[in-house]
């Protein structure tokens, strides 16, 4: 009988290392978001990533600390959580209720329909294409850049306020509002590279004008 209560209080603390964030994801609707990549970073930038279920719930264990919570849902707002406590032995709960983005849930501009276009692209493999003279092949037909990963560096603080107030505006000063090209990296859903020695050429259907050369 000693011997068990010894081994049990041995064992105990082991239980206690971790803390766990949790909850569940929905969409405008209501509905749950299953399958939504979930992203949660520390602050020596260490990342882990959890996916949720079919009921839209997400479960993270990680070790006691201060933590950064992201995701990021084809056709809906991003969101972001900062500064999450995570204790010894205790569950902080996040749920989330993700907004529409600009297209406002038009069909064919949806989560699911965007859900669905995912599943024809897969991620690439393989070893990655090289040009006569060694370099970086790009050329190609590409579909909608999918963050994978946050990394650094993050947005200043200034930066960071007005990439919000936009979003909160649903991006009224884009360019894209006032019929002018878009932003550089605000690429896809479908666009073309051509790729010589001296420059890039982009194409893209959902930009004006419409194409765009790089040196």
């Amino acid at each position: 009988m000693h011997k068990w209560i010894l081994v049990l209080a041995l064992a105990a603390p082991a239980f206690s290392q971790t803390g766990t964030i949790s909850g569940k994801v929905l969409d405008a609707l209501g509905d749950a978001a299953d399958g939504v990549n979930i992203s949660v970073r520390s602050s020596s930038n260490a990342n882990v990533a959890a996916r949720t279920s079919r009921t839209g719930e997400f479960s993270i264990n990680l070790a006691p600390g201060i933590y950064d919570l992201t995701l990021n849902v084809a056709n809906m707002r991003p969101f972001e959580r900062k500064g999450i406590v995570v204790k010894a032995g205790a569950t902080e709960r996040v749920d989330i209720r993700l907004q529409e983005n600009t297209q406002l849930g038009t069909l064919g501009e949806d989560r699911l329909a965007a859900a669905e276009d995912n599943k024809r692209h897969k991620q690439l493999t393989g070893p990655t294409p090289r040009t006569a003279d060694g370099k970086p092949d790009f050329t190609g037909v590409w579909w909608r850049p999918a963050v994978t990963d946050g990394g650094s560096p993050q947005f200043l603080p200034a930066a960071e306020a007005l990439a919000v107030q936009r979003r909160e505006r649903n991006n009224a000063d884009s360019p894209q509002s006032k019929c002018l090209p878009g932003a550089l990296l605000r690429l896809g859903p479908l666009w073309q590279l051509v790729q010589n020695k001296t420059n890039m050429i982009v194409i893209s259907d959902d930009d004006s004008p419409g194409f765009y050369q790089i040196y």
